[in-house]
C-alpha cells in the first residue's frame, strides 16, 4: 500500500477579459492505489506580458497554456495594461 503523488495538472482558470491578467491553478492530485485521497490546488495571478513568470511557474518552456498567452498578450493588451497602471 503506498501514497504518492501520481500527476500534476495545470490550467490557466481566469482571464480577466478588461486587461488580459490571467490567473494560473496547479492542481497536486495524490492518489493511494489508483485512487484520489487529496487534491492541492495552488493558484497565482499574472500580468500581461509576464510570460517569463508564467513558464518559471508551470515549469515549461513551451506548452498550450504559453502558445495561448503568447496569443492574447499582444503588444497591444501590454501597452494597454501598462497605462492603466499610470492613472
Amino acid at each position: 500500500m503506498s501514497v504518492y503523488i501520481e500527476s500534476q495538472e495545470t490550467v490557466i482558470d481566469t482571464i480577466n477579459t478588461t486587461n488580459k491578467t490571467i490567473s494560473v491553478a496547479k492542481d497536486t492530485i495524490v492518489k493511494k492505489d489508483g485512487v484520489e485521497i487529496a487534491r492541492n490546488r495552488h493558484r497565482q495571478a499574472f500580468i500581461p506580458g509576464d510570460i517569463e513568470a508564467v513558464k518559471d511557474y508551470l515549469g515549461v518552456e513551451e506548452s498550450p497554456e504559453i502558445d495561448y498567452l503568447n496569443a492574447i498578450w499582444t503588444e497591444e493588451v501590454i501597452e494597454a495594461y501598462q497605462q492603466s497602471l499610470e492613472v
